[in-house]
């Protein structure tokens, strides 16, 4: 008989909001918002740790106990959490998350916002933003000022679910009102001490036992930690199909022991009476004298593979459905298909879109955190440019890469074919086509290079006809027009 393994599994079904009746946070009313969100934040978190701790290996299959024959009881992991939560995250930022400019008013300004952002590492913060966005189902990120030395008016920081929530107001619009970093100090009596720092729009307060240490105003205007849910529910992308993994690994480990106890089959001796050092001394040397009636023959019952394996291969089928992943086992051998057949075929079409799902929630919250970026922004520009328009956050888009300089003989063709038609705006064609992560940026260079080669071709020109005029050519007939270049001794 095996333990039921139910007893070291936690079920999780996504993160509660944390909800507020209060519509402002004051000094008055903060401790007993933190009452109320302090328990929903705590079971957030344990979730968070406990799919953590799955998307490293600690899986419950580890727990396993065997009663019968314990000795062999194989507790193998197939971490198909970790497969799924990497290949969203690579699927997701197929290259860098860039900021693109809605007009050409605002070219260099939001040029100078990426550059700060690259300083910033913003890239590698992404990722790592992501990488708990699809682990936990939310994640968040914390925008503060930077000293004046640091050669950037910003610094964001990824902070772990398990050390940070939100508090939105219970009304139809969800406002966040508050934003909690918790932390925790050990004093020189070993007492564990948490502080929270909770930061509303204008005031940061420290809390310890429920008390207000200290506060003071800050000047961002907003709340500087955002959250980034994955989806509505904020599931991580593998929470929805644990039960599933847990079944592929215990059909995993199962199939190691068949073959072990295959292996080391058990002795039946039929009409004999062992003594106790028969059995040691049969395994030691092999051999043993029975009575001529009497029958010794292995207990043996194999395991069928096949049909083993054609379970294992429905439950990750049923995974991959579930997670919106293709299907790579499927698409092994080589055919003759193209690209869009294939993609239709193996689910990478489903996998795109259950990308574009995450995306549409990620640009909400990264359109939060740049209303604070844009305040700090405009502040230390300000203090450098004179007579500058300010960047406003309807000036910039959120683009995500999504392979464009794939089928690149494709998305010439249809740019040339728009370029040449007289209806298409060379701005237009750019975009249509998707050659460019940035059309905008492409659309100004091309203009800039084809403005220049113009004005090249016009020099030559006027160049050609001074020496006409002059009379500094050669004095041989034009063979175009038949006509007679002056000498400059005429």
């Amino acid at each position: 008989m095996e333990r039921n393994l139910t007893v070291f599994k936690r079920r999780t079904f996504g993160r509660t909001p944390i909800l507020t009746p209060e519509t402002e946070v004051t000094r008055e009313n903060i401790i007993d918002i933190l009452h109320r969100a302090i328990p929903v934040f705590e079971k957030n978190a344990n979730d968070c740790q406990y799919l953590y701790n799955y998307y490293k290996g600690k899986q419950p299959i580890l727990d396993r106990v065997k009663e019968i024959r314990p000795e062999i009881c194989n507790t193998i992991v197939v971490n198909r959490a970790y497969e799924i939560v990497t290949f969203k995250t690579g699927r997701f930022l197929y290259k860098d998350i860039l900021y693109v400019n809605r007009s050409d008013e605002t070219t260099d300004e939001v040029n100078a916002l990426n550059s700060y952002m690259y300083s910033d590492g913003k890239c590698g913060k992404d990722r790592e933003l992501v990488d708990w966005i699809h682990i936990c189902g939310h994640g968040y990120r914390m925008t503060l000022d930077a000293p004046a030395a640091d050669g950037t008016p910003f610094h964001t920081y990824t902070v772990e679910p398990m050390r940070a929530f939100v508090v939105r107001r219970d009304t139809y619009d969800r406002k966040p009102i508050l934003g909690v970093y918790y932390s925790f100090y050990v004093d020189k009596d070993k007492t564990k001490h948490k502080v929270y720092t909770c930061y509303t729009e204008n005031m940061v307060y420290t809390v310890e036992n429920y008390e207000i240490k200290e506060e003071a105003p800050h000047l961002l205007g907003f709340i500087p930690i955002v959250e980034y849910p994955a989806n509505y529910a904020r599931l991580g992308c593998f929470e929805m199909v644990i039960e599933l993994l847990d079944a592929i690994n215990l059909a995993t480990s199962n199939r190691q022991d068949g073959l072990e106890q295959f292996i080391q089959a058990l002795l039946v001796f039929k009409n004999i009476d062992l003594e106790e050092g028969d059995v040691g001394k049969l395994k030691q040397e092999g051999a043993i004298c029975i009575p001529a009636e009497s029958d010794v023959d292995y207990l043996v019952h194999e395991l069928n593979q096949s049909q083993t394996q054609t379970l294992v291969d429905d439950l990750y089928q049923a995974v991959l459905t579930i997670c919106g992943m293709p299907n790579r086992q499927s698409g092994s051998t080589s055919t003759s298909d193209n690209k869009g057949a294939v993609v239709l075929r193996d689910g990478w079409s489903a996998a795109a879109t259950a990308v574009k799902e995450t995306r549409q929630y990620f640009e909400a919250s990264e359109r939060e955190t740049l209303n604070i970026v844009l305040r700090l922004f405009n502040i230390y520009r300000d203090a450098d440019i004179k007579d500058r328009k300010a960047l406003e956050i309807s000036d910039i888009e959120v683009h995500f890469d999504e392979g464009e300089y794939e089928n690149m003989l494709e998305k010439a063709q249809v740019l040339q074919m728009l370029l040449a038609s007289e209806w298409v705006h060379p701005k237009d064609a750019f975009a249509f086509s998707n050659i460019s992560a940035d059309p905008e940026a492409a659309y100004l260079s091309g203009k800039e290079f084809h403005d220049s080669q113009e004005q090249k071709k016009v020099d030559e020109l006027m160049e050609t006809n001074d020496v006409r005029i002059h009379g500094q050519g050669n004095e041989k007939p034009n063979a175009s027009d038949g006509t007679e270049v002056q000498s400059s001794q005429n």
